[in-house]
């Protein structure tokens, strides 16, 4: 029996790099398999199969590959950065930072170690300190990647408020000329984005203007579509608002996961059981106090409940981490969810202490000297098992909003295709029923350490509303909390120019616009 031969390194490292260009992510991971299986000391080898990993979201696989690289070449700045690139998406900021610094010592042109801190800090809440670290990368980057960055420090500058800034900005760069399409579509996209526009602005024809090129690529076109059906909405033609949106959304391709997140929701209601729950926190659970969890589907009031708990003294926020996301999978060991119980054993309390070590560090990183730390990942609902069980004394506060409502918010936005279930009616719908299933078992699970906000009634009456929120926190009454938009906080979601308004009912029964192509979310109301 003949053995295959061993690939060509450089021949396989430019074939992969070949296909990740062209989008083909499926072909250039079967290459990188290869390649790693057949040299697995190799560095280089290593590091191009944590960088596909990178770039198709499977971080935990990334960070395992990419430190391979880190330990067969120390010195190396771009593993170094690689490697860092991998903890950063998974919120592991501690250990990243001291890799990127280390990189940059050894070559100070490594812009993407600054700029890739730059999208970490934004993406916690630290919107100034990720503006400063984007111009240091505009600075140290060659001329070819400068675009994406200020592109980058456009939208973090509007996530602070500074419209002005980045309209003045903005219009710079589309009168210069010489922007390749992609760039100038996202640049038009930003524009249209700095206010409520009808489609008898200016900005209406700009975005109709850019549509016309064949050459926008297809999330660009999806995103200014999206930006046109806005206007028609602003001008009150709902139908061509919604026709233009849902025709944005058919040209994300990726169709929504319904069947396995269901499977995912069944396992998980099989499992985490409020008895085996229970045992297991007491077996293996952490004593840490402070960490306060925001969930929901995206678009229930997250933002405004992390903006209004944010504004007491005694609570810091940690923006939208992937932290738990990767904690929950380190939790498994590899196993099937199903069998969590032997997982932690094999693991033992050593090691989970480790873990809630690892969020802890994170959280004091990003909150330094706060009682409370505000994690506000929506999807976290997820993880409430894990999260129970590795912190016993967690709190939840769980963000409800009319289906409809919550569904057209997510539909107007540019959501990831992590979000496809939002593209839909009726894939909403599906995903609403499963994730509502979920909850309920998770309020028998979490006895009392969940406390619900409903949107609807925290706009229609603040104080109350906001008054039971910081009991259920063991926090004192302070004035500021009723006062959200005076906190001139980072906002990464569509949300960001309401959010600096004052609390009110704007937002509340926008679904009616649409009814009768929303009734099978209307039926799931509670």
């Amino acid at each position: 029996m003949t053995s295959l031969a061993k690939p060509n390194v450089r021949a396989s490292l430019d074939v992969v790099d070949q296909a990740m260009a062209a989008g083909l992510f499926g072909r250039a991971e079967t290459i990188a398999r290869h390649l790693q299986s057949a040299y697995p000391r190799r560095a280089d080898a290593n590091d191009v199969l944590g960088r596909v990993m990178l770039a198709r979201g499977k971080y935990d696989l990334a960070i395992d590959y990419c430190r391979r690289a880190v330990e067969a070449e120390r010195n190396n700045p771009v593993y170094l950065v690689n490697l860092g690139r991998g903890l950063l998406h998974s919120g592991l900021v501690t250990e990243a930072e001291p890799l990127m610094a280390r990189a940059l010592e050894i070559d100070p042109r490594q812009y993407q170690a600054v700029r890739s801190l730059g999208t970490f800090y934004h993406h916690a809440g630290h919107g100034e300190r990720a503006a400063g670290l984007f111009r240091k990368a505009l600075e140290l980057a060659p001329p070819a990647a400068r675009t994406f960055i200020h592109i980058e420090l456009m939208e973090c500058l509007l996530s602070i408020g500074r419209k002005d800034e980045v309209r003045a900005a903005v219009a710079a760069k589309l009168s210069a000329g010489g922007l390749l399409t992609r760039h100038q579509a996202k640049y038009v996209a930003i524009l249209a984005s700095l206010g409520k526009f009808g489609a008898d602005s200016a900005e209406f024809a700009m975005v109709e203007t850019t549509l016309q090129r064949p050459d926008v690529p297809p999330h660009e076109r999806s995103n200014l579509m999206i930006r046109k059906g806005l206007m028609f909405e602003a001008s009150g033609r709902f139908d061509e608002a919604f026709e233009t949106i849902a025709a944005a959304k058919r040209l994300l391709t990726p169709a929504a996961r319904l069947d396995a997140f269901a499977k995912d929701v069944d396992e998980r209601i099989a499992t985490f059981s409020p008895e085996r729950v229970a045992r297991l926190a007491e077996r293996f659970g952490s004593a840490t106090e402070g960490h306060v969890f925001v969930i929901g589907l995206p678009r229930t009031g997250t933002t405004l409940v992390e903006q209004i708990v944010g504004r007491h003294s005694q609570v810091g926020g940690m923006g939208e981490l992937e932290t738990m996301t990767y904690l929950a999978a380190q939790m498994r060991n590899g196993l099937p969810l199903a069998e969590i119980e032997a997982a932690l054993e094999s693991h033992g309390r050593q090691k989970l202490a480790s873990y809630a070590a690892i969020y802890d560090g994170v959280a004091e990183f990003l909150a330094p000297g706060k009682p409370l730390h505000v994690d506000k990942m929506p999807h976290n609902f997820r993880y409430i098992g894990e999260i129970a069980i590795l912190f016993p004394k967690a709190r939840f506060v769980h963000c409800r909003r009319h289906p409809a409502d919550s569904f057209l918010s997510a539909f107007q936005n540019e959501m990831s295709e992590t979000h496809s279930y939002s593209y839909d009616p009726r894939n909403y719908a599906s995903y609403y029923a499963a994730y509502r299933r979920l909850m309920r078992h998770m309020y028998e699970v979490a006895g009392g350490r969940i406390h619900a906000v409903d949107y609807e009634t925290l706009t229609a009456a603040p104080r109350p509303a906001i008054e039971s929120l910081l009991r259920f926190l063991g926090l004192d009454w302070q004035e500021a909390c009723l006062n959200p938009q005076d906190a001139g906080a980072t906002v990464r979601t569509f949300s960001q120019l309401q959010v600096r308004n004052a609390i009110n009912t704007s937002s509340v029964g926008r679904w009616r616009n649409y009814e009768s192509r929303l009734a099978p979310l209307a039926a799931l109301a509670d």
